[in-house]
């Protein structure tokens, strides 16, 4: 089989990691990853409450975030509880230190040289004031048909 036959055989593999990269890519998204982390799960409730946003808004992050399966949820009575899935986060890291690995020559234009630290986007945490990306409709992930294709519903 060749390199071709190959790529196109890990098609539905490289959509899912987009969709991961991009329910990733936000602030917002980050700041209840990292609630999520200190708590190990925590309801929407919550995690309005911490970031002092509409529940709405939250719940619509919360969407991007289970449809690419990095959270899981449990029911327990009526509430719904957050938890991040280390499985499927730990395998994303895992694939992305192998492309960090491979040293590509050169770079792409505008891309972030990764062995220059000046050159990351700084990350605050939760309510921070650095120099995170800003909330655009572009970063606000994939839509709903794109995460249900990618994670394969």
């Amino acid at each position: 089989m060749n390199i071709f036959e190959t790529l196109k055989k890990q098609r539905k593999d490289i959509l899912k990691a987009k969709a991961v990269t991009r329910a990733l890519d936000n602030k917002t998204r980050m700041d209840m990853l990292e609630i999520l982390a200190k708590k190990d799960r925590a309801s929407v409730t919550d995690i309005y409450f911490s970031l002092r946003m509409e529940q709405s808004i939250v719940s619509q992050h919360l969407a991007i975030l289970r449809n690419t399966k990095v959270v899981t949820t449990e029911r327990d009575g009526k509430n719904i509880y957050y938890s991040i899935n280390e499985t499927v986060l730990s395998h994303y890291l895992n694939v992305l230190s192998a492309l960090d690995a491979v040293n590509l020559p050169g770079r792409l234009p505008g891309s972030i040289n990764m062995h220059k630290p000046d050159e990351l986007k700084h990350y605050d945490g939760p309510g921070g004031e650095g120099e995170g990306e800003k909330e655009t409709a572009d970063t606000q992930g994939p839509g709903p048909e794109a995460t249900q294709q990618a994670a394969g519903e």
